[in-house]
Order: C-alpha cells, then structure tokens, then sequence
C-alpha cells in the first residue's frame, strides 16, 4: 500500500513525502526507513530519540534536502 501512494503522489508531482509516527512504532519505523524516508530532528531531545532508535546513527538535521527520497523509485 505504501507504493502505491507513493507512485500516486509522483504521478501528482510531488518530489517528496513526509510521515509523521510514534517511537513506539518500530516495526513501522523499520518499515518506513527500508523505504526510503528518513528520520528529522528538529531539536536535540528529538536527535537524542532518534539515536535510542537508529542504534546511535543520527538522524538527518532539518532541512532535509540530504534525505533519501522515498518516491524516488517510484517512477
């Protein structure tokens, strides 16, 4: 399901996407991440969260234009 909204949204001509979860939600986390989206911190409690998460890998500062992007292979 998650393909198919992100080809959806390319053949709309959108470029990115953004999701919003829980850290409680690892399995979804997980999920997302092998797709491509990445996680932003927009501060240091967040950056601090994300590493807890990510196994002490930071994740991407704000703005995210370094981000991997999700609807890249979607074409």
């Amino acid at each position: 399901m998650l393909s198919t909204i992100c080809q959806r949204l390319r053949e709309l001509g959108h470029e990115r996407a953004y999701l919003h979860t829980s850290a409680a939600r690892i399995a979804t986390i997980q999920l997302y991440l092998q797709f491509g989206f990445a996680p932003v911190a927009r501060n240091a409690e967040e950056e601090a969260a994300w590493k807890g998460i990510l196994g002490g890998v930071s994740p991407v500062a704000p703005p995210a234009a370094t981000a991997p992007d999700p609807l890249a292979g979607t074409k």
